[in-house]
């Protein structure tokens, strides 16, 4: 036999440490990618359909409130500020709670977000209950990414990771779709708002089965046993007991310093995620239906009918990146999805100046799924050379060519309309 091996199987130890948790649950090997998958999935389609929600919910709140067009935009930036509030402690709290614990925390707070929305009686209720929503959402979508990548193995991380993303488009499209299914009930906002119990309370039950993450790798005679599974080697399992695996630890400072390569990755990372946020996307995401009202569609059910088609054309760009992930690269993903956002973007710019209008392209929606999938699949690698680093830069660059023209695009007097 080979002398003390690292101990295997321990969930949150990377792919550096070989086989995970399925390698040594045989048995169950299927039914935990099964629930991972599902929880993945899951807290995309969350994501997606409560930042979805509130472009057709808009419609109607704006007659039932008498909103002006500051008010919308608390109240659509509400999410945002909720998400603000849960990224500056999250991951300090995820780190020491640990990942599951805070996936079930964030779903309780979601439920309870969801409540308030849906019993809403005053825009200041509405904006608490956005703001709680935003904060579940956020750390759900912190903990869920790495929680689901450790339960699997290293080559199927990327599969699930792709299911998170098709998930938050899924979401996006089921919100627009039921959208317009309430688009003509009375007070049908707040149906929209309490259905996303319905996907939370799903994910909640799915991670109940799953393995408790430990909350510090390297207390193997505390939490952590409890994540393990049984090693059929004893002696081997001893050692790991005695000799545990000494992952490298970095404080907040050691993202800017040139140690192991950070400061590369943690620019890296920042930008693409910065300017994937510059692009507007969850400006057109919020205000979808307002925009394709302003353009012309003049009932809110066909305005929202025509926010389900934008919907659906990212579930099917996000299905082809998918696909063409691992076969193409990530950084032709970039590059593309950046390439076909400048193009759309400076169409809609071009008749924005022409018409005086807003408008609306799938190309758009297309290049915007195509980049964002790159651009998280492609962070874990950011920083693995030189290659890494000018691909990011590369696509930021192209990024940043869309900002100036989406202020001419999608102007905020849209709103008064």
């Amino acid at each position: 036999r080979s002398g003390p091996a690292p101990p295997r199987g321990a969930p949150g130890l990377g792919p550096a440490m070989g086989e995970s948790l399925l390698a040594c649950f045989p048995g169950r090997a299927l039914l935990v990618l099964l629930l991972s998958g599902t929880v993945s999935l899951l807290g995309g389609l969350i994501f997606g359909y409560e930042l979805g929600i509130i472009s057709g919910a808009l419609l109607q709140l704006q007659a039932d409130f008498q909103l002006s067009c500051f008010q919308q935009e608390v109240l659509v930036s509400a999410v945002l500020i909720g998400a603000l509030l849960a990224s500056l402690a999250g991951g300090i709290v995820i780190d020491r709670h640990g990942r599951r614990r805070a996936i079930l925390v964030s779903n309780l707070v979601l439920l309870v977000g969801s409540l308030i929305l849906t019993l809403a009686r005053s825009l200041t209720v509405l904006v608490i209950g956005r703001v709680t929503v935003g904060f579940a959402i956020s750390v759900s979508s912190m903990a869920c990414c790495i929680y689901v990548s450790e339960m699997v193995a290293a080559h199927q991380r990327g599969l699930l990771v792709s299911l998170y993303e098709a998930g938050i488009t899924v979401g996006i499209l089921l919100s627009y779709a039921l959208n317009y299914v309430f688009a003509d009930v009375d007070e049908g906002w707040r149906y929209m708002f309490g259905l996303a119990i319905a996907p939370a309370a799903m994910q909640f039950l799915s991670i109940l089965f799953l393995p408790v993450n430990p909350v510090k790798l390297n207390s193997w005679d505390s939490d952590c046993q409890k994540g393990l599974i049984p090693l059929q080697d004893t002696e081997g399992r001893a050692a790991a007991k005695r000799e545990p695996y000494q992952e490298k630890q970095y404080s907040f400072l050691d993202l800017f310093r040139t140690r192991d390569n950070m400061r590369r990755r943690t620019l890296v990372g920042l930008g693409l995620v910065l300017f994937q946020q510059f692009t507007g996307q969850p400006n057109v995401l919020g205000y979808a239906s307002k925009i394709f009202h302003s353009v012309g569609f003049q009932s809110n059910s066909s305005a929202i009918l025509a926010s389900v088609g934008l919907g659906a054309i990212k579930v099917v760009a996000t299905l082809v990146a998918m696909a063409l992930a691992d076969r193409a690269g990530r950084r032709v993903l970039l590059m593309a999805g950046c390439v076909v956002m400048a193009m759309s973007v400076t169409s809609l710019g071009d008749k924005a100046g022409r018409d005086g209008d807003a408008g609306v392209s799938g190309g758009s929606g297309t290049g915007q799924r195509m980049g964002m999938l790159g651009c998280h699949r492609d962070l874990g690698q950011a920083g693995d050379g030189d290659a890494g680093v000018s691909g990011g830069s590369r696509s930021l660059f192209g990024v940043a060519v869309t900002l100036r023209l989406l202020k001419v695009s999608f102007p905020s007097p849209a709103l008064e309309e």
